[in-house]
């Protein structure tokens, strides 16, 4: 429940230093705590912007709080992706940067369109939904087994979903 800079100096003083003792790159380790610290204002316990927001909006705070924490999601994994992977903050060669970057990034989005039942502008069903967000984990783990993999599973359910609602495309409101 703190502003951004104090939050990471506590953090830094307090955290840091046993993530990197558990052998996690200093970098990986600071941008851990950092994306932790921040997340905290939109998740319980603390989530003080989400009842700052449920106020303004007049809406039920727990109902908000909910929301923010599916929306929040994606933010409680990339942390962990920092600290196992790497090439995600720029560390290692060229090729392995780009892939990591471009696998990452579509297993977030991925995980995304499992949380919100939207694929392409397609409503989904729930197996769907937990059929991509298992799938999207493929892309989150480092590895090019699990990249193939999880592109191969991503790519069928997504032409599965778009192929069986051909010409019903939901708008989302």
């Amino acid at each position: 429940g703190l502003p951004p800079v104090a939050c990471y100096l506590i953090l830094a003083v307090m955290a840091a230093p046993a993530i990197v003792k558990a052998g996690v790159e200093p970098m990986a380790a600071h941008l851990f705590i950092f994306y932790f610290g921040i997340i905290s204002a939109i998740t319980p316990p603390v989530a003080m912007s989400v009842f700052a927001a449920a106020a303004i909006a007049e809406s039920n705070a727990m109902r908000t709080g909910l929301e923010a924490v599916k929306l929040g999601l994606a933010g409680f994994i990339v942390p962990f992706m920092f600290a196992y992977c790497p090439e995600l903050i720029l560390s290692g060669d060229t090729g392995s940067i780009i892939l990591s970057i471009i696998t990452a990034t579509i297993g977030i989005y991925t995980l995304a369109m499992g949380l919100e039942g939207y694929v392409l502008g397609h409503i989904v069903t729930l197996p769907v939904r937990l059929l991509l967000g298992c799938f999207s984990l493929f892309l989150i783990l480092p590895g090019l087994l699990t990249d193939v993999i999880g592109i191969a599973a991503i790519a069928s359910v997504v032409l599965i979903v778009v192929r069986g609602k051909k010409g019903t495309v939901s708008q989302a409101v």
